[in-house]
């Protein structure tokens, strides 16, 4: 294990996660999952969002990709872990997603199955930034990127 591929493999992720989730969660999808909200008290506003927990949170999805990817997987490529981080975002999002369905009035079934979908697609482009930095660091994965 690499303690310096493993950490920016973590902080670029981690950057990353904040960013698509600010572009997702925040511009993109934002009426839309304000739409199909049940109930809004338990969400905080904009103004009082804590970003330093938002982005502790980050880096340790960013963190825990940049582990499987480099301990057990041997993922190097953008391709790769784009694929892989699709598959594990979009069952983490699931187990998240209907826990909280099951327990929770936050969202509707159609909010929550939104969010799996914009998670798997966070950790798809999260996984690839993974890949492709953890391969620029390792001689036999800078020669291939994709």
């Amino acid at each position: 294990m690499d303690a310096k591929k493993l950490t920016a493999g973590t902080v670029v992720g981690g950057l990353t996660f904040m960013v698509l989730g600010y572009l997702l969660y925040g511009l993109m999808m934002k009426s839309f999952m304000a739409s199909n909200t049940i109930t809004s008290a338990a969400i905080k506003a904009d103004a009082d969002l804590d970003f330093v927990m938002l982005f502790l949170g980050s880096l340790a999805w960013a963190g825990t990709l940049a582990y499987i990817f480099q301990r057990w997987a041997g993922i190097k490529t953008f391709s790769t872990g784009a694929k892989a981080g699709a598959i594990l975002g979009a069952l983490i999002g699931a187990a998240m997603n209907f826990e909280t369905l099951g327990t929770m009035n936050i969202l509707n079934t159609t909010g929550h199955i939104t969010a799996i979908i914009i998670e798997a697609v966070r950790f798809a482009i999260v996984g690839g930034v993974i890949g492709q930095v953890v391969g620029m660091m390792t001689k036999e994965g800078a020669k291939v990127t994709a």
